[in-house]
C-alpha cells in the first residue's frame, strides 16, 4: 500500500513540475530527455501554446510520446475530429525534421483525416476529367486527383503532406495506399483506428471514455 501511495505521490508531484510551455522549453535548454516527462501534463502544456512551438517540441519527444499527443487530440471518445486533426497539420508543417513528415504521413490518422476530408479519384492523362472548380490538385504520378471544399483552408499543407508520403513511400506504394482510400468504408478505418488507439493509451495509464463508463456502472 505506501509502494502505491508514494507512486501516486511521485506522479501528482510530476505532474505539478509541467505547469506550462515555459517549464518544457527549460527541460530543453537543459537537455534534459523530454521522453520522460509524463503524457498528461505534458499534453496539457502543450495546449497552452503556438503551433510553431509545439513545432520545435516535437523533435525531443519521443515516437510513442508524439503518437499520444494525437490519439488524445484527434477524438471525440469513439469519433474522430477531423478539425482537431487540421491542428496538427499546421504544427507538423511548420517542422523542419523530415523523419518527422515521414512518420506524420505514414500515419493511419493521416488517412483516416483523408478520408473524411477530400474525395480521392482516379485520374487519366489521355482522357482528362476536371471538377468545374480550382479545388483540387493531381498527385506527383498524375494518377490521382484530390479534390477538397471550397473553405477548405489546407491546402497547400495537404500538397505538401501528400508529396511527403510520396516521396518516403515511393510512387507505387504510395499510390496504393491512397488509391485504397477510394473505396475503403470511412467507418471501417475509424473503428479500426479507434481500437487500435485504445490500445495505445492503456500504455500510457489512460481508460477510454466508454470502459470508464462500464467500470462505473457495470450494470
Amino acid at each position: 500500500m505506501n509502494d502505491k501511495k508514494n507512486l501516486l505521490a511521485k506522479i501528482i508531484y510530476e505532474a505539478r513540475s509541467y505547469k506550462s510551455f515555459e517549464d518544457i522549453e527549460k527541460l530543453v535548454e537543459t537537455g534534459l530527455d523530454l521522453s520522460n516527462v509524463p503524457l498528461q501534463p505534458l499534453y496539457v502544456s502543450l495546449l497552452s501554446t503556438s503551433s510553431e512551438q509545439v513545432a520545435s517540441i516535437l523533435p525531443k519527444l519521443s515516437t510513442k510520446q508524439r503518437q499520444a499527443l494525437l490519439d488524445l487530440d484527434l477524438w471525440k471518445r469513439d469519433a474522430v475530429d477531423v478539425f482537431s486533426f487540421e491542428y496538427w497539420l499546421e504544427v507538423y508543417s511548420k517542422t523542419k525534421e523530415d523523419e518527422l513528415i515521414k512518420e506524420f504521413v505514414n500515419n493511419e490518422d493521416f488517412l483516416l483525416y483523408l478520408k473524411s476530408r477530400v474525395n480521392i479519384h482516379t485520374f487519366d492523362v489521355e482522357d482528362p476529367q476536371y471538377p468545374d472548380h480550382d479545388n483540387y490538385f493531381l498527385t506527383d504520378d498524375m494518377l490521382l486527383l484530390i479534390e477538397y471544399s471550397q473553405d477548405y483552408a489546407y491546402a497547400n499543407e495537404l500538397k505538401y503532406f501528400v508529396r511527403h508520403l510520396y516521396d518516403s513511400m515511393g510512387v507505387e506504394n504510395a499510390y496504393s495506399m491512397l488509391f485504397k482510400l477510394i473505396n475503403e468504408s470511412f467507418s471501417y478505418l475509424q473503428e479500426t483506428e479507434y481500437t487500435n488507439k485504445k490500445e495505445r493509451l492503456r500504455e500510457f495509464g489512460f481508460v477510454d471514455y466508454y470502459d470508464a463508463r462500464e467500470s462505473l456502472h457495470p450494470f
